[in-house]
């Protein structure tokens, strides 16, 4: 997987990028140098500030859907 500890990781990354979006959160994906999706999203707080977050293993018992 390289960039996530697991395919479920993986996933959870992807729901919480799809929450922040839903809610118009300035938030997108960070992609590794071979263009590869990684566990971290960046948050543009202001023209100034961005905000790097590392998004942790999901809890246990989530399940997407």
């Amino acid at each position: 997987m390289g960039n996530f500890i697991n395919d479920r990781h993986a996933l959870y990354v992807g729901w919480v990028l799809g929450i922040a979006l839903q809610h118009d959160l300035p938030f997108s994906p960070v992609v590794d140098d071979d263009g590869n999706y990684t566990d971290r999203l960046l948050w543009e707080v202001s023209a100034t500030l961005t905000i790097e977050v590392v998004v942790p293993e999901p809890p246990d018992g989530w399940m997407l859907g």
